[in-house]
């Protein structure tokens, strides 16, 4: 359990000093909050079976993995997105998507 609150304290403290360097106390419980969501609601966690804490306290199960044989005729493409969490640079969502060639586009 240690574990876990120090990889949750040393996220937090990677972010608030980029973050909240400059910031107004009004607005730091906002930033905290959105802080508070991703970590919480957004991010997966290899120690949770990639699930979020969210999920696993509503015993979200996940889907069931698409596997992808090398002999398959149609070679899938592998399309990894990065997008920021409501507009944070600083608190990346990635997205991994498994389609055809064609359809795959290049993260902007």
């Amino acid at each position: 359990m240690n574990g876990k609150v120090e990889r949750f304290f040393k996220t937090l403290k990677y972010w608030q000093r980029l973050k909240l360097l400059f910031t107004s106390e009004r607005s730091i419980q906002k930033k905290l909050d959105v802080f508070w969501r991703y970590y919480n609601c957004v991010r997966p966690m290899c120690v949770l079976a990639m699930r979020t804490p969210e999920e696993m306290w509503n015993d979200v199960q996940l889907d069931v993995p698409v596997l992808i044989a090398e002999t398959d005729p149609i070679k899938p493409a592998i399309c990894v997105t990065k997008d920021s969490f409501e507009g944070d640079p600083l608190l990346p969502v990635f997205k991994i998507d498994i389609v055809g060639r064609a359809q795959c586009r290049p993260a902007a």
